[in-house]
């Protein structure tokens, strides 16, 4: 979780950190096949930094992961990830058809 440095900040930086080390941990506790992925502190510093709240972090976090199902932007095929790219493509191609 080496990530986590890399993206908390605020007044207090060493707190956060550890607040989104903690909320990353137990995410990877929970979901085990998915585990904790690079990137995903992204998502805990988003939060933290309008919640203030581990335990609100944290559900934010499992909402958004299986909920949202934005855990599959981090498995083996990355298939959110390619059904974001192909939805960003098409509304890029929509909007901005003169640039594309």
């Amino acid at each position: 979780m080496a990530d986590g440095g890399r993206s908390a900040g605020g007044d207090n930086e060493a707190a956060a950190i550890s607040s989104l080390r903690r909320i990353l941990r137990a995410y990877a506790a929970l979901d085990k096949e998915c585990g904790y992925c690079q990137g995903m502190n992204y998502f805990v510093d988003m939060f933290w930094q309008n919640l203030q709240n581990e335990e609100d972090c944290f559900f934010c976090l499992v909402h958004l992961m299986k909920v949202q199902e934005w855990r599959y932007c981090f498995n083996i095929d990355m298939s959110k990830l390619k059904e974001l790219l192909e939805f960003l493509e098409q509304v890029m191609q929509t909007t901005w058809s003169n640039v594309l």
